[in-house]
Formats: C-alpha cells, structure tokens, sequence
C-alpha cells in the first residue's frame, strides 16, 4: 500500500493488507541500512491480528518507495513524524520498532513525537560509527560491501547454512534483499549512521519506555557496551540473545516476536 506525503513522496509500507483502523494505536515497523519491509512480515502479521495499526515501511529512497537523497537520521524521523500527522491525527499511542539504523531512526523520533508509548531498539548502539573501509566501499562497491556486512551479520553457524526454518538459507536472502534494489542506498544509509549525534544526557529525559535487544554475536553493533551504557537509565530494558548476530529476525524470528509481546 502507499501513503502520499508532503515531503517524501508516495511512500510504500506494508500492513498486511489491512486498511488503517484510526480507533487503534500504531506499530511503526522500521527497517535498516539497505534493507526494506520484508524483513518485518511476520512481525505485521501477528500484531495486525491483534489491535495494532502494524505498519512497515519502505523508507524513503528504499524498496517501493521513492529514489531520493536522504543521508540523515534525523530526516528518517521527519519521515516518520510526516507518515503520523497524515495517517493519525487523532494522536493514539504508537509503538515503534527499529532495526540498526531503523532504531536510530525510533530513537530520534522521540525527540519529534510526544505520543510514542514504548519503543524497541534492535541491533542498537550509540554512537553508530561506520568504519572508513565500509563507507568506502559502499560508495565505490557497494556490491563488496553488501557482502562484507552479511559476513558481519550472523553468527557463524548461520553463515553456512543452519537456520530455525528448514530450508531457509537467511544469509544469501539477506544479500539478495540488499542486491536487488537499484537505488543502492548503502552509502547515505551508512553515512547516516556514523553523522548521527546527540547528547547521551538527554537519555533520561526520554518519557516512552525503551526495549534494547542485542545478539551475544553481533559484529555490526556489539552490544557489550549497552549495559554500561543504559542499564542505570530507569525506562530502559535489556535483552541480550545468545549466539545471534546482527541478523536477528532472521536468526531467531520467534524469540523476537516473544519479546515483542511481552513488552508491548
């Protein structure tokens, strides 16, 4: 489906076919560096069955959506801020969910949003720096780089083959994904990334509640440093899942959706 916007064009997101019901909160699904909303389609599922407006977009210059320059988180979370004002006017509660630069992007809109409820951050770090070699490359090869970030986003056993789903090889589904959109917008996603700054102090005067969860094999954003980080910050929860990569949803698709209901 599309939602027309002042700003960013005819945006696609995907809803499982399901009509927005305005007297239901929303679930704003939010995808990561050179990915789209496919990686959320079980997710919509489920919570679309359940009272949720569940949406996942292509963002801007992604998938389905419009090709444009965007290489700002902060413009990401205009994005969002745009998406709701048109589509809930009536401001019932939203729930986001952000994966890698998408929980950048859940992270900045809760700066732009009052009425965000509970937010959950995947594959999370802070800062979000991009090493000179893959900015690089994703400016140069993006190919390579597609490549090398799959290499660094799964854990090793996933990397030759072994999956929860019989027959599902989630490594070169990933690198398919990225291969396939001809805008190739790894390099302002990366570039996004590794501008995106604010003051860590402004952590705590967040209002929502926050869901952090990392994989113990996560080589994209490590998350040995979340603890010492933000496990003194009173609304913010941790989740650390053991031999999982930067891939989660592919890797363990059903101990996120756990975590998901739990905390929503």
């Amino acid at each position: 489906m599309y939602s027309k916007t002042k700003n960013f064009g005819k945006v696609y997101y995907y809803s499982s076919y399901r009509e927005i019901d305005k007297t239901l909160p929303f679930i704003y699904f939010i995808h990561g560096a050179a990915q789209d909303h496919s990686i959320w389609t079980q997710y919509v599922r489920y919570f679309s069955n359940k009272k949720f407006n569940a949406i996942a977009f292509d963002l801007p210059n992604h998938g389905k959506s419009p090709k444009q320059k965007i290489n700002s988180v902060e413009l990401f979370a205009n994005f969002i801020k745009e998406y709701d004002e048109l589509n809930n006017p009536q401001q019932n509660k939203i729930f986001l969910v952000g994966h890698s630069m998408g929980s950048l992007i859940s992270l900045s809109s809760n700066f732009l949003i009052d009425h965000i409820a509970k937010s959950v951050l995947l594959g999370f770090k802070y800062p979000m720096t991009v090493s000179d070699f893959l900015l690089n490359e994703s400016k140069n090869n993006p190919g390579k780089s597609h490549n090398v970030i799959n290499e660094f986003s799964y854990s090793s056993s996933n990397i030759i083959g072994a999956n929860i789903n019989p027959g599902i090889y989630a490594f070169n589904n990933s690198l398919s994904l990225m291969n396939r959109d001809e805008k190739l917008p790894i390099h302002d996603d990366f570039t996004a990334c590794n501008n995106f700054q604010i003051n860590e102090k402004l952590f705590e005067n967040l209002k929502g509640k926050f869901l952090l969860i990392g994989g113990d094999k996560d080589l994209m954003t490590p998350s040995k440093k979340l603890f010492s980080q933000f496990s003194n910050i009173e609304n913010f929860e941790i989740k650390i899942l053991k031999n999982v990569g930067h891939s989660m949803m592919s890797e363990a698709p059903n101990d996120i959706l756990d975590l998901l209901i739990e905390f929503f």
